[in-house]
């Protein structure tokens, strides 16, 4: 659907109403389809697209998001969208420098972290039968 997007010519009337439609099939296929966010998640990711040049709208509007969805979700875990909000100020906060690299501690952590959880899990099976 972004590709349709970026690629339509938006100074016709045909263009706009084509990129319209798009938004529109792809915001209404994320809601029929039950997606993380349904339309407004399609929505969100819609206008990062076309912010992508204003850093600080781009985390004006993610934060709002994220805070909306703390309002709006009915589920036990709301509260978690409060933290994903703060995020959006360390991705304004970002400046391109890239920090330290432990490329080989991540190489080793995330199959280690699994192999613990894997044995863990073998454990606690063990117990229940």
């Amino acid at each position: 659907a972004m590709i349709l997007i970026d690629r339509a010519d938006k100074s016709t009337y045909r263009g706009l109403i084509f990129t319209a439609c798009v938004a529109a099939g792809t915001l209404g296929g994320a809601q029929l389809l039950h997606t993380d966010y349904a339309a407004m998640g399609v929505l969100l990711l819609i206008a990062f697209y076309y912010l992508k040049d204003t850093v600080f709208l781009r985390a004006l509007v993610g934060a709002a998001f994220m805070l909306y969805e703390t309002i709006d979700s009915q589920t036990i875990n709301q509260w978690v969208f409060i933290p994903a909000a703060s995020f959006f100020v360390l991705v304004y906060l970002y400046r391109g420098n890239r920090g330290r690299q432990f490329k080989w501690f991540f190489y080793i952590f995330y199959p280690g972290h699994l192999l613990v959880l894997g044995i863990v899990r073998m454990i606690n099976a063990s117990y229940l039968y």
